[in-house]
């Protein structure tokens, strides 16, 4: 198994240690709460998290601001050097941080999301896969 981290609004738990493709150690959270629904990431979905991985402009990180609990937030890098945080969807006072106060603990790679028993549409016709 792989590690843990207690994400603020979430859920500690564990993830497999190697996914196909990443090279680094993975953590996972529990989203907890409707923050990030605007991107088709929901209440109880789990962040599964490769360690140390910086991530690009654009890319969903979990990120530990001022050294305070990790958090997830959107990454852009300004052309002055200082980070800039966003949530989904974006705040009008989106914050933006000199490159100390910002430690990237790793970039998100994967979403997963538990379907529960019974979530098919409610007039269900008999269907095979092929």
């Amino acid at each position: 198994m792989g590690k843990t981290i207690q994400f603020r609004g979430h859920r500690q738990t564990t993830a497999p240690r190697n996914f196909k493709g990443v090279k680094s150690d993975v953590i996972c959270g529990k989203l907890n709460g409707d923050g990030f629904k605007s991107v088709n990431i929901f209440h109880g979905d789990y962040m599964i998290v490769a360690k140390n991985e910086e991530g690009q402009h654009g890319d969903l990180v979990c990120v530990r601001l001022r050294g305070l609990e990790p958090v997830l937030k959107f990454l852009f890098y300004e052309d002055d050097g200082r980070i800039r945080v966003e949530d989904a969807p974006p705040k009008l006072d989106t914050a933006i941080y000199e490159s100390a106060d910002v430690e990237i603990i790793g970039r998100v790679i994967r979403i997963e999301r538990d379907i529960p028993s019974g979530a098919g549409p409610p007039h269900q016709s008999s269907s095979h896969l092929t």
